[in-house]
């Protein structure tokens, strides 16, 4: 079932079907815009409409009661150029027309516009803007390989060339915290689009080809009403193949899926960031204390008011997308009609406005976020002064785990250093993997550390050995030992064990595994090390510790403890006896070295 209009033409009433009217309408706009550029325009066109009507008598004497498009596609066919047309009417009208006028109309007829292509966006094979189709047009190929391409180097670009706001919101997540990753993101994401710009220009500053007319000039063809005749019919065609198939071609379908699938990726960004939206604005002191580790109630609400303010920006930047992906989805499959370029335009200075707003509000928040930090690293660094000022001992100032670990256990630095964040202890690499256990440890990779860690205990007559489990990653580092106040100093130099298995793992294995132990391990100090005194010292081990032990074999950090020995301190009388750790020179005599050295677990073992 088809509408039919009445039109009047040239004085005379038709019934016309809808569609028919639509082309025959652009055909005499089209015709008018042309002849109107030249004198007596007018006039040419109003034979045209008087020929048309003629034709019209014509079909409506053979008995039709409505011209159809079909009908219409028939006179366009018929009409013929202006020339043929002028000769006719001359036949028709008599001495009406002159001579001279003939000839301006054949001359009309003949001229040509151009025959050079000029750039337009194809209105009748657009995805989007027809930016594409009208590249295909002017440049050559087809519309299809146009878009393939386009496709192509947008997504080796998002691949490549490494501009992608999810990447580079990952890495600086990694090092800052998740705001100022989401801030990146955004920031990041007109780099990411950067293909897009080219194509947005040129859909806002090239004219789009909509009338006959605008085609022809488009594909390089002569503009004159033989040729505008076609590119009518040609365009017809099409709509009502377009018609039959519902409309939807395979770049709507394919823009309807990708569409659908931007369009559930940004809902959920929009659910998850309006869940974190409400969280900071109804529980604001939740958030900042757990995420940002911010306590003072005044540094929260400098804070808080543009994290949010930013916080909603971005959700209204987020479902400006979301909208135009659910409108491209839905007009794909003809559910609704495409955005104009206008509205496209207003879409798009919205989101930038949105996305100016977003980083001005975000700087805001930063920026007040940063003074807080500030604020806490004083109040920190203060605290800090405190406490080493709280816990100093000969002149030497212990963070609190290292003063609770020397006070407890009866130790003293005497000189330090060039030692790494003025720590004098560790835990976490015990040979046995006990986290808890903390021993003496002092590092320093860029610069040698001097330093001494000593303790004093009394001893009856006797001969002992002094034992320590000890570990190091560079030569030059020993224990001690200093009996009475002699000036002699006992020495033992702690092994380089880096990156290999120290002499109580290989013990440990070599006891267990006998068949399966590989001696390779034992290194360049295993001759000068007494292994019957480290099995001795092993033996002592509850065997939950040696199972673990031997379980840590690929690890370095806890598998490279070795037992050293200052043998044979002989003590006539009872005797005070100092000894510890040592990378001090003047007492050494060697030169001192950078690296790490740990020792823990010092006992005398009374030999006889």
């Amino acid at each position: 079932m088809k509408k039919n209009i009445t039109i009047n033409l040239c004085g005379r009433l038709y019934q016309i079907d809808e569609d028919a009217y639509e082309m025959l309408s652009q055909y005499i706009d089209t015709l008018r815009n042309f002849f109107s550029k030249q004198e007596g325009g007018n006039e040419i066109v109003d034979d045209f409409e008087e020929r048309i009507a003629e034709l019209f008598d014509e079909q409506k004497a053979e008995g039709k009661e409505a011209i159809t498009i079909e009908n219409v596609q028939d006179i366009i066919k018929q009409i013929g150029n202006v020339e043929d047309f002028a000769d006719e009417d001359a036949g028709e009208k008599g001495d009406n027309t002159t001579k001279s006028d003939k000839s301006g109309a054949a001359a009309a007829a003949s001229k040509t516009n151009t025959h050079s292509k000029k750039f337009y966006r194809d209105g009748n094979n657009k995805v989007f803007c027809g930016v594409l189709s009208g590249c295909a047009n002017y440049l050559g190929g087809t519309a299809t390989a146009w878009r393939w391409a386009y496709a192509a180097i947008c997504f080796l670009w998002m691949l490549g060339i490494g501009f992608n706001p999810f990447t580079i919101g990952n890495i600086f997540s990694s090092a800052f915290f998740g705001a100022a990753a989401l801030f990146v993101m955004v920031l990041c994401a007109p780099l990411a689009l950067a293909p897009a710009v080219p194509y947005f220009l040129i859909a806002v500053f090239a004219k789009e080809a909509v009338t006959p007319e605008d085609q022809l000039k488009m594909k390089g063809k002569e503009v004159n009403p033989q040729n505008i005749a076609e590119e009518i019919t040609e365009q017809t065609a099409k709509k009502e193949k377009a018609k039959k198939s519902n409309g939807i071609t395979m770049w709507n379908g394919l823009t309807g899926i990708i569409s659908i699938i931007l369009s559930i990726n940004i809902g959920i960004l929009v659910i998850v960031f309006l869940c974190i939206e409400a969280a900071l604005i109804f529980n604001s002191e939740l958030i900042c204390r757990n995420l940002f580790s911010i306590t003072d109630i005044e540094q929260i609400s400098s804070f808080r008011i543009p994290a949010t303010i930013a916080g909603l920006i971005l959700v209204a930047n987020l479902g400006i997308l979301l909208f135009c992906c659910i409108h491209s989805a839905v007009s794909s499959f003809k559910g609704i009609k495409p955005m104009t370029t206008k509205q496209r335009i207003l879409w798009f200075v919205g989101w930038v406005v949105s996305v100016v707003c977003f980083v001005a509000f975000t700087s805001t928040a930063m920026n007040n976020y940063q003074k807080v930090l500030n604020v806490q690293s004083e109040q920190r660094i203060a605290e800090e002064q405190k406490i080493r000022a709280e816990h100093t001992m000969d002149g030497i100032s212990y963070n609190l785990e290292d003063w609770d670990f020397y006070k407890k256990n009866g130790w003293r630095v005497v000189r330090s250093q060039d030692c790494e964040s003025d720590r004098y202890t560790y835990s976490g690499e015990y040979m046995d993997g006990d986290e808890s256990v903390r021993y003496i440890d002092v590092c320093n990779y860029s610069s040698p550390t001097l330093f001494t860690a000593q303790k004093t205990d009394s001893l009856q007559p006797g001969t002992y050995h002094l034992a320590a489990a000890v570990r190091s990653n560079n030569m030059n580092k020993f224990i001690f030992a200093k009996v009475g106040v002699s000036d002699s100093i006992l020495l033992a130099e702690i092994p380089n064990t880096e990156n290999t298995h120290g002499n109580i793992w290989r013990t440990i294995t070599k006891e267990t595994s006998a068949d399966s132990y590989d001696d390779s391990y034992c290194g360049e100090y295993s001759d000068t090390l007494d292994l019957d005194l480290v099995k001795q010292m092993v033996d002592d081990f509850p065997t939950s510790k040696r199972r673990k032990i031997r379980e840590y074999g690929d690890d370095w950090h806890k598998c490279d403890w070795s037992y050293v020995f200052i043998k044979n301190i002989v003590i006539t009388e009872p005797t005070e006896v100092t000894y510890g750790v040592t990378t001090d020179e003047d007492m050494t005599r060697h030169e001192s070295t950078t690296g790490y050295v740990s020792a823990t677990d010092f006992k005398f073992v009374k030999v006889k």
